[in-house]
């Protein structure tokens, strides 16, 4: 953009386009907006309050605890977040658009850490989305329509208002499994104990093979400790 703009004119409207859908493009916008409304369902099989699809960044952050990768999406929501902001500051900002004459060190700059920030967020976003995958007992061929632009509605419009597709844990579910584990251990180990069942376990130094444990069975008792 050559040229500043008022506080009312279409680079405010931009801005806060961009911060919010990631653009301003009209096909963005609906794509989103049928995104949200699959997001919506999606939020709600999980136990999860569906209006949370209608905020930006932490709903990155819901979806992932619907697909059982909380930590995963603690950084992709604040990646998403940088990035909003990196991509509503270039339509903003005064000398950053597509019509400057030539772009400054500090546009540069602005290109490179957005790409940075959006590769990061790629990353954690196919972490998260596997996680989903597993989630709903679905092939992992789903992340390609929601990683491509303009085609991530598709699943969550699928997920969301399909009968068949159920998520196999509830967010509570998910958090009560969690809790039972770090302070009881699991039910199939307290009742039951634990078998151990090794055939080999071998381990490569200087390029030879060599064998740590072969044939291993044994059963440990509940409430018995091996060493």
């Amino acid at each position: 953009m050559g040229q500043a703009y008022s506080a009312g004119g279409p680079g405010l409207l931009k801005f806060i386009l961009g911060l919010y859908f990631g653009g301003s493009g009209p096909w963005l916008i609906l794509s989103s907006v049928l995104y949200m409304a699959g997001l919506w369902k999606l939020f709600e099989k999980s136990g999860v309050k569906g209006w949370w699809a209608l905020i930006p960044c932490a709903s990155d952050y819901q979806l992932a605890r619907c697909a059982g990768r909380e930590p995963e999406g603690r950084t992709l929501s604040v990646a998403i977040f940088v990035t909003r902001i990196l991509t509503a500051v270039d339509f903003f900002v005064p000398g950053m658009g597509t019509n400057a004459g030539a772009m400054d060190l500090m546009a540069v700059m602005l290109v490179i850490v957005t790409l940075m920030v959006s590769m990061v967020a790629l990353i954690y976003s196919i972490r998260v989305l596997a996680g989903l995958c597993r989630m709903y007992g679905q092939r992992r061929w789903w992340i390609l329509f929601m990683l491509l632009p303009y085609m991530e509605w598709i699943p969550t419009l699928v997920w969301g208002f399909g009968k068949k597709y159920q998520p196999r844990l509830k967010v509570s579910e998910m958090y009560a499994e969690l809790e039972k584990l770090a302070f009881q251990g699991s039910a199939a180990q307290l009742e039951d104990g634990l078998t151990v069942n090794l055939t080999e376990r071998t381990a490569r130094e200087f390029f030879q093979k060599k064998t740590l444990l072969r044939d291993i069975h044994m059963s440990i008792p509940s409430g018995h400790m091996v060493l």
